[in-house]
């Protein structure tokens, strides 16, 4: 008895996703598991009666017969665009159809990342990431002046405590507060007025929340609190190296860390396991000579 196939999953894909798809993730599937997956789209999208997959279509039209159907079927599986259930009894095959990765995820998945650059070079992947990824720069000028959720429904008594509850990570915090939530959520207290200030002054200059927040992220996990002059020392360097969306920064902190790791080996992870990307760095022949970048910042007078 042959395999019967069913696809689902349609409706959770949309026309940002083939675009992704298409960019990303075409280089490295290449064409026939391409149109494998359009064709696995198209067939449930119209498939009201919920008919199996008629597998004589894909060789007729698309010239793929059986073996090349299930090489390409693995590709996607690989890849993380399908995922495939089987009944052993029934013999039937679900084929659930998946959205792709974020930008930030792409960014984050070092192993996609790379294979991905062996395929179209580090300059276009850089350029796919730049046109993909969100920007602030219409905002310069303004101040956000939005009220949040806290503000209106959460008194100030259990603010805190619910805010901390809500977010289930470190990572979702910093992508979904603005600057001055996130330091409320790492040291349960609000930024001093100067600190507030400064941060928006960045923003304005062109850095999204989620890139300042990665700022005050590291400084917090360097210092164990947030230092107003480290904070302006960082933010003004990256500024001045015209290091401003967010994967820059997040890359660039990534490094300095790991390089004042080499120096200080008790220095406690700056990103969680499944965050840090595996970047090589090269051997350091002079380890008493410590990055400007990652100095301390001795307090001035107010």
């Amino acid at each position: 008895m042959n395999k019967k196939y069913l696809i689902f999953g349609t409706k959770n894909i949309g026309k940002e996703d083939f675009r992704l798809i298409r960019f990303f993730y075409l280089p490295i599937i290449e064409k026939e598991a391409y149109i494998l997956f359009n064709y696995f789209y198209d067939f449930e999208f119209f498939n009201e009666k919920k008919e199996f997959l008629n597998l004589n279509d894909l060789e007729s039209i698309f010239k793929m017969d059986q073996v090349v159907f299930e090489k390409n079927k693995k590709i996607l599986e690989a890849i993380g665009l399908i995922r495939t259930f089987y009944n052993e009894e029934k013999k039937v095959v679900l084929i659930e159809l998946k959205k792709p990765s974020t930008i930030n995820q792409i960014l984050k998945n070092h192993y996609f990342s790379e294979l991905l650059i062996k395929k179209i070079g580090q300059n276009k992947f850089n350029e796919l990431i730049e046109r993909f990824s969100e920007k602030d720069y219409k905002k310069e000028g303004f101040s956000e002046v939005s009220t949040n959720f806290f503000q209106i429904f959460i008194s100030d008594d259990v603010k805190d405590e619910v805010h901390i509850n809500d977010i289930k990570s470190n990572i979702e915090a910093k992508q979904v507060l603005n600057s001055k939530r996130y330091i409320e959520y790492l040291t349960h207290r609000l930024p001093i007025p100067s600190l507030e200030k400064k941060i928006e002054h960045y923003h304005q200059l062109g850095f999204s929340f989620h890139a300042l927040n990665e700022i005050l992220d590291y400084c917090y996990k360097i210092n164990n609190k947030i230092n107003f002059q480290y904070f302006e020392k960082i933010a003004k360097d990256l500024f001045n190296k015209k290091i401003i969306l967010h994967h820059e920064v997040y890359q660039e902190l990534l490094e300095k860390f790991e390089y004042k790791q080499k120096i200080n080996s008790k220095s406690k992870p700056l990103f969680d396991p499944y965050e840090t990307l595996q970047n090589d760095t090269e051997e350091i022949n002079n380890t008493n000579v410590i990055d400007d970048f990652l100095k301390e910042v001795e307090e001035t007078e107010w």
